[in-house]
């Protein structure tokens, strides 16, 4: 017979137990640094791409829809403050904002008439109109705030309210806010009620947050429109950053049913037309209370450009590659200098 050999299975020793123990620690002394360095950028990066896929959903929303579509962001009540003692409109939550249908009265030949100059428009220097609306019962509530009302066909539209004591009397005037005048804008000719022809009108209604189409960034992160100044350039620089934002009242980009960019409100205002791009930086909390998101990295531009509508995504150039002393921009220039990455990648895309 054959003889039966045993084979003995020969486990690890204790020193060549402890040898891979210490090659392990080795490796994690090595690589976890690295990981840990890079998991921060990697957040912010993620959380960025996130916010311009919620943007880009609410253009899609807007196109074909009846009234348009837009973001709500939505300000931190409490603003954080940095070292450097400026206080920062933070937005953690996005939702989508739903732009009702224009209301152009209850019947098809619901009528305004501008009031006092019956035959001919009101004069270059005139900023407001008394509006007569026909036939009677075709104003809406009047606890209806924050209106703008536009006259037949025209693109310009008007500030517009009425009171309760007249359900079927309102007024209109320019807003100043976005650089209208009696001297640029037109107003429609008509005569009074019953003895000329009034025009058809719009009055456009506030926009409606939607909560169950929202965005929430991820911990830590945070997106800060301190330096977005609200689609427009309000002529301020130098002064503090976020001087002309209202810090706690919800911001809104609104497109058109074209999917073009149309309206950036804020500070509870009507909103002003969107004439430059709108940007958002996009870091993480500890950056902006460190007063670091300009200085390296690891923060990120998302850009909406008025003339596409197509947001994208961009590092933010580091403005010590500026000026070694400083941490935030002081001027226009210096902002521009930080955007450098977002806005040739808007060039090199034709956005």
């Amino acid at each position: 017979m054959t003889p039966l050999h045993r084979h003995h299975r020969r486990g690890m020793t204790l020193v060549e137990l402890l040898v891979v123990i210490a090659i392990i620690g080795l490796l994690s002394a090595a690589v976890l640094p690295n990981l840990a360095s890079s998991a921060g950028p990697r957040k912010v990066r993620e959380t960025a791409r996130s916010v311009s896929s919620f943007l880009a959903g609410a253009q899609s929303q807007a196109i074909g829809s009846r009234g348009g579509a837009g973001v709500w962001f939505d300000l931190l009540a409490n603003p954080i403050v940095d070292d450097s003692g400026i206080a920062h409109a933070i937005a953690l939550d996005l939702s989508l904002s739903e732009v009702p249908v224009p209301y152009s009265g209850e019947l098809a030949n619901s009528r305004v008439f501008i009031e006092p100059i019956p035959d001919a428009p009101p004069s270059p220097a005139a900023s407001n109109a008394t509006l007569a609306f026909s036939p009677s019962g075709s104003c809406i509530p009047p606890d209806a705030s924050n209106l703008l009302i536009r006259f037949g066909t025209s693109e310009s539209s008007f500030l517009f309210g009425w009171t309760a004591a007249q359900p079927n009397v309102g007024f209109a005037s320019v807003d100043a806010s976005r650089n209208q005048s009696g001297w640029n804008t037109a107003w429609p000719v008509t005569g009074l009620p019953g003895a000329g022809q009034g025009v058809p009108y719009e009055v456009l209604m506030p926009p409606r947050k939607n909560p169950v189409r929202s965005l929430t960034v991820e911990s830590g992160m945070a997106i800060d429109l301190t330096w977005t100044f609200i689609g427009s350039d309000p002529g301020n620089w130098p002064d503090a950053p976020g001087s002309t934002l209202t810090l706690t009242q919800p911001v809104q980009l609104l497109y058109s049913t074209t999917g073009k960019p149309a309206t950036v409100i804020s500070n509870g205002s009507v909103g002003i037309p969107m004439l430059e791009p709108f940007y958002v930086l996009v870091t993480s909390i500890e950056a902006i209370q460190e007063g670091t998101a300009f200085t390296t990295s690891r923060s990120y531009w998302v850009a909406v450009d008025p003339s596409g509508g197509i947001p994208r995504v961009a590092e933010v150039q580091p403005i010590t590659l500026f000026d070694t002393s400083l941490v935030f921009p002081t001027n226009r220039a210096q902002l521009e200098f930080t955007q450098q990455f977002i806005r040739d990648a808007s060039l090199q895309v034709g956005g």
